[in-house]
This record gives structure tokens, sequence and C-alpha cells, in this order.
């Protein structure tokens, strides 16, 4: 279908007159603030008209003070800034929210060369306001006001101290033209290792690692970057000072100290042998930690076989016959079923075997009053146990007996004795 020119031409024209009305109606009804990019060509010639203007959008009040929307509704809320609502439309039925400018300017001269919370979070540090707070708890970067210093409602910071962050920052740290491959600012990094941001910080000042600087451009704590293989290697150096810090020692240095596997180590924590916990002290994911209390109230509750026959003055088989004869009586071990090939034995029970109150041969032919040879057959049938130790300046063994074990033998013969028997009498 064939359209004359000329009525494309009118069409066209009238297009032009409509854009022309559309835009000037813009230039007249434009009050600043944020606006998207088909607005951005009207934004500069409407400053002028925005300076005479007595009256400010919340956006720009939002942007004059350096504050974010809660701060700003509660400095309304509080009378600080002035409001007012103007009418809108031809008909009147719409209102726009406008914050008197005289009382923003009055605000910014009572705020003079100090800035608000919100500026220093999104614009010098890069952070959330709550982690500017952190900082001031941890005494890293403390406001000239606000209500922990001198009463005021909101925080205000001194951009002195905040330049002075930055430089000792920046001692800890060197410069990169570009952001080296897979790395992540410092607050990323404190996010996706869960240590929180000042203790990284408390880190870094004290030289535990060092950052790369990028972007100047940038707030200070997203310039300030990481590589993901410099956060694997610091991770361990920190959880060691950490638990190092803390007193724990972790299920690996344990088995190692023990000279036990991690499975056995595991078992024996299960069983109340160990008092291990499951904590998260050095990053999200809990781990077995020990400690070192724990271990030293193992070692003086417990001993190993080997440790026992040197405490005793025998070889380790010797143990194993006291084992068999009922003297001794392991905690854990292969006899006890409970799969661990180590033998455990109460440090109370070997060191009863060390007391100085046993009984030789010829005491215990005293005590019964029997002869030797009665003695070593009751020994040799196990009717009175005994232990035998070896003696330092030789090579061979004295027999031991517990006066306990001559108590109970001499007690059994006095119950089958007959009444006319002196006790203790061989019969």
């Amino acid at each position: 279908m064939f359209i004359p020119f000329h009525i494309v031409y009118e069409h066209i024209f009238l297009s032009f007159i409509l854009l022309h009305r559309i835009l000037i109606g813009m230039r007249k009804r434009y009050t600043g603030g944020e606006v998207t990019r088909r607005l951005l060509p009207f934004k500069s010639q409407s400053e002028e008209r925005l300076r005479e203007r007595s009256y400010l959008t919340k956006a720009q009040a939002k942007t004059v003070l350096g504050v974010g929307e809660e701060v700003l509704q509660a400095l309304i809320n509080q009378g600080i800034l002035r409001t007012v609502k103007k009418p809108m439309g031809s008909a009147q039925s719409r209102t726009l929210f406008l914050i008197d400018k005289g009382s923003a300017q009055a605000l910014l001269r009572e705020w003079e060369d100090l800035i608000p919370l919100d500026a220093v979070a999104r614009s010098f540090l890069g952070t959330t306001r709550a982690g500017v707070i952190e900082l001031e708890d941890a005494g890293i970067l403390l406001p000239k006001r606000g209500p922990n210093t001198d009463g005021y409602k909101f925080r205000l910071y001194s951009d002195a101290d905040i330049k002075q962050l930055e430089k000792n920052l920046l001692l800890h740290s060197r410069k990169a033209f570009e952001c080296p491959a897979d790395c992540v600012s410092l607050p990323k990094f404190a996010s996706l290792v869960g240590i929180p941001l000042v203790d990284l910080l408390k880190e870094i000042f004290e030289g535990h690692f060092i950052l790369v600087e990028t972007d100047a451009h940038q707030p200070l704590l997203q310039r300030l970057v990481i590589s993901r293989a410099g956060i694997r290697g610091f991770l361990e150096e920190f959880k060691q000072r950490r638990r190092e810090k803390l007193g724990f020692l972790t299920s690996h240095q344990v088995a190692l100290k023990l000279g036990i596997s991690e499975r056995v180590l595991k078992r024996w924590t299960r069983n109340g042998l160990l008092d291990g916990r499951k904590l998260a002290i050095d990053g999200k994911k809990p781990t077995l930690l020990f400690q070192k209390e724990a271990l030293e109230t193992f070692h003086s509750t417990y001993i190993f076989m080997e440790e026992a026959a040197q405490w005793l003055g025998v070889v380790p088989s010797t143990v194993r016959k006291y084992m068999y004869k009922g003297i001794l009586h392991p905690v854990v071990g292969r006899s006890t079923g409970d799969g661990s090939n180590r033998l455990l034995f109460l440090r109370q029970e070997i060191e009863s075997l060390l007391l100085p109150e046993y009984l030789t041969v010829d005491e215990v032919v005293s005590v019964l009053g029997i002869d030797r040879t009665r003695v070593y057959r009751l020994i040799q049938s196990g009717e009175l146990p005994s232990i035998r130790q070896s003696v330092r300046s030789s090579k061979r063994e004295k027999i031991c007996l517990l006066p306990s074990d001559v108590d109970a033998y001499q007690q059994r013969m006095v119950d089958l004795a007959p009444r006319n028997r002196l006790p203790g009498k061989e019969m």
C-alpha cells in the first residue's frame, strides 16, 4: 500500500512537536534527586533553579547530608529537619514530600568537618553500618560524636581519623596495577571464611598477612584484596594461633602426642576417656578439639603398658602376666574388646604396686607361720597373687606380695581351720 509523502511528513512533524512539549514539561517539573538515564540531560539544566528553591527532595537531602533512609527518617521524626507537603498536578490531588533546605543547611553547619556513619560506611570504607560500629567497639575507628562518645543521637566521624585508619592499613599492603587472579575484597574475605572483619583487621595490624591495593577510586576496604591462594595459607596459620591462644589442640595433635591413630582417639573420646568437644572457633565448620587440661587429666589418670612396665621395672610381657593373674586390669585394649591394640591401665592401680608396703617371701613366712616351700607352692598355684620386680643391681627378679592378698589368704585359712586350731597355723 502506497502512502503519500505529505502524509508521512505531517506525522513526523506532529511527533516532533509533541516530543518538544514533553521535554519542556520535564524541565519545569524536574526537582532533582535520582533520575533515569533518559532524564540525565535535564539534570544539569535545572541545578541553578534548584539552588534558588527553599526545599529539597528526600533523595537530595540524603545526598547533601550523606545519610541513608533510616537516619533521614529519624532526623525528620525528631524535628531536626523541617518538612512540607506541596500539592502537585492541575487538580492538586497529589502531594510531594519536601524538606526545608534551611534546616538541612543548619544541620550541616552543626556537623561541620564531621562525616555521618552512613557516608563512612558506604563511601569511605565500603562496608555496612554494622561493620563500622564493630570497628568502634574494637577501638579501631572511634566517632567524634555518638551515643557512646558524648551521648549524641548520631555517630559522626572525623576525616583525619578515617585517613589515619587508611594510612595504617596501607602500611600492610602493596600496590598492584590490576587485581590478581581470583582475588576477593577484604569484606568478602571475612564473609567467605566466617571470621569477623574486626578480627581480620587485627591480624593485618599484627603483620600476619599482606593485602594488595588495587583501584584507588574504590572505598578503602573494597580496594584492599587478597588472592584465594593467600586465603588458604592465612587460614591454616590463623586457626593454629587461635587454638594456641585458647589452649586447644586438634585431634591430629593429640593423636601424635599419645602415639595412637585418630580413629582410636575418637573412640576413646566417645567412651569418655578423653574430654573433646566440637567447636567452631576457627571458621564456620565445627571441628573436634581438646583442651590442654584434658590431655593432662588423661595422663594423670591412665598409663600405657610400656610406661607401666618401666615403672614396675619389668618387661612388657611380665605386665601381661599380671593381667592374666588378675593383678592388673586394663581399661582398654585387645583383651577388653574395644578394638584397640594399645593397652591402657589406671595409673592409680600401677602406683599401688609401687607402694613400699609389699611383703617379701620371708615376711610372708613370718606372718603366716609356714615354711618357704609352702609359700612358693601357694604362689605357684595362684592362691597367693604375687608380682615380680627386677633388682637393679642384678638381672634377678624378686617376688613381692601385697599385704591385702596375704591378709585375704589368712582370713580364708581361719574360716576353714577347726576351732581348736590357732589361726594362721598350717593344717
